[in-house]
């Protein structure tokens, strides 16, 4: 999970069967206003999300 004073971020995926992933997204952003001297950690931690959602998902095939 990503989280910091902004809120938080969850990803995760789990394979249900040979032919299906699940995948499970959850964001939380915490109420109120992002001050002007907070904007970078805040931009940084859009950008940390922004990572994670670009990331690869390698799928392999089971080998009995």
């Amino acid at each position: 999970p990503i989280i910091n004073r902004f809120g938080q971020f969850s990803l995760s995926y789990t394979r249900e069967g040979a032919d299906r992933i699940r995948i499970r997204r959850s964001i939380l952003l915490r109420p109120g206003r992002v001050r002007p001297r907070h904007f970078a950690e805040f931009r940084a931690f859009l950008s940390a999300i922004d990572r994670a959602e670009r990331a690869p998902l390698v799928v392999e095939e089971r080998r009995s």
